[in-house]
Order: structure tokens, then C-alpha cells, then sequence
């Protein structure tokens, strides 16, 4: 049989353990929970191998936020090939009664381009907000969209990377989202790991990005 010690050890280990995962599962569930970038979707904001943590949108609503252009936010997204749905990154251009229209790549804002600036290895979007952010641009360029104006409860959302290359069979880089799918604003990137190829002579291992690491979301 145990001795009396040994009880009370494994009694006050279970309590904190059990303490621990009811404090992750009410951080997870009602504050903060953290998401894998899979794809080059939003590059160069977020790249494949980030982790970013995202506050849950409606702690976010109730600390007196609303949505915004420019906010990048996790939402869930329905599989067009089966009755699933994964969740999905992209960042809101067009808020309700916003008509939105892409042609030729370009973004146009109730019938405006959005103002750009080129940069060494990207554009700048401006946005009449104020929020700036950078994005990429490579032919193949999107199919044109719009216009479309959103209806009452909705929101536009897109890729910051504007290329058909990184689009499988079932993805789409814009989507006309009810607010109610968006699970969480993405705050910062708290970690990053490049994938490393199993070709001979190549590490196993990841690498971690250490400049990408702990950077705030624009």
C-alpha cells in the first residue's frame, strides 16, 4: 500500500494538473487560442510554418472593438466538397453596404482603387482607415470579382497574397463571411518554423525563425 506521504503527493499532483488543464481549456475556449498557418495564402503577412495567437472574437466585441478594415481574422469556412468546415485565415476589406470589386488584380473599395505604394519586394495597401499592411502580388493574377455589395452582417475577406498559384481545387482567395463564423482576431506571430526537406544530407529538424517571432499583426 501507498505510505500516507506518497498519497498526499499524488493527491496535490492530480489537483494541480487538474487545475492546469481547466485554466487551458477556459484560455482556449473563451480568450486566446493559438492557429498553424498551413499555406503561403497571406504572404508576406503570414507564411506557412507561423503560429499565430488569435483573442476570441467575442471577448474582442466585448472589450468595445468592432470589425475593422484591415483586421486579419480566423473564420470558419465550409469544404465545397463535402458537408465539413476547416478554418481558414484572411484579412477584412469590405465591411457591410461596402461594394466590392477586384479587376485585373486591383482591389477597388466602393468603386475606388485602393491607394498602393510599391515596395522592394511588395505593395503597400493603404487603407481610408488609416490601417496600412503589405501584400504580394504574382501572376497568375486573381479572376475578377464584383461588384458585390455586402449585405448586413457580413464582411469581404481576402488573401494578402493576390496569385491563383497557391489556390488548390476547393480554396477560394475571397469569401463574403457572416460575422458569425469569425472565431478570432490574430493578434501576433508567436512562433515560426521553416520545414526542413528529408533529402540526404538535409536536417530532420525545423528551424525556427527567429525574426519573424513575436511580431505584431498589421
Amino acid at each position: 500500500m501507498l505510505k500516507h506521504s506518497t498519497r498526499i503527493i499524488l493527491k496535490d499532483y492530480g489537483i494541480t494538473l487538474s487545475l492546469a488543464i481547466a485554466i487551458g481549456f477556459f484560455i482556449r475556449t473563451f480568450l486566446i487560442e493559438a492557429y498553424q498557418i498551413p499555406n503561403f495564402s497571406m504572404k508576406p503577412t503570414l507564411i506557412e510554418g507561423d503560429t499565430v495567437f488569435a483573442v476570441k472574437w467575442p471577448l474582442w466585441l466585448k472589450l468595445g472593438h468592432s470589425p475593422e478594415r484591415g483586421d486579419v481574422v480566423i473564420y470558419t469556412q465550409k469544404i465545397l466538397t463535402s458537408f465539413s468546415q476547416t478554418h481558414s485565415v484572411k484579412r477584412i476589406l469590405g465591411l457591410e453596404k461596402d461594394t466590392i470589386t477586384i479587376k485585373e488584380g486591383t482591389l477597388f473599395l466602393n468603386n475606388k482603387p485602393l491607394d498602393l505604394s510599391q515596395m522592394s519586394h511588395s505593395f503597400q495597401e493603404n487603407l481610408p482607415n488609416g490601417r496600412t499592411y503589405e501584400t504580394s502580388r504574382e501572376p497568375p493574377f486573381l479572376d475578377d470579382f464584383g461588384p458585390e455589395k455586402i449585405p448586413p452582417g457580413f464582411v469581404f475577406v481576402l488573401n494578402d497574397f493576390r496569385s491563383k498559384s497557391t489556390l488548390s481545387g476547393n480554396q477560394v482567395p475571397w469569401a463574403i463571411t457572416p460575422l458569425s463564423s469569425i472565431q478570432g482576431k490574430v493578434l501576433w506571430i508567436w512562433l515560426s518554423l521553416e520545414k526542413q526537406s528529408h533529402l540526404k544530407g538535409s536536417s530532420w529538424f525545423p528551424q525556427f525563425r527567429f525574426k519573424r517571432m513575436f511580431q505584431r499583426i498589421q
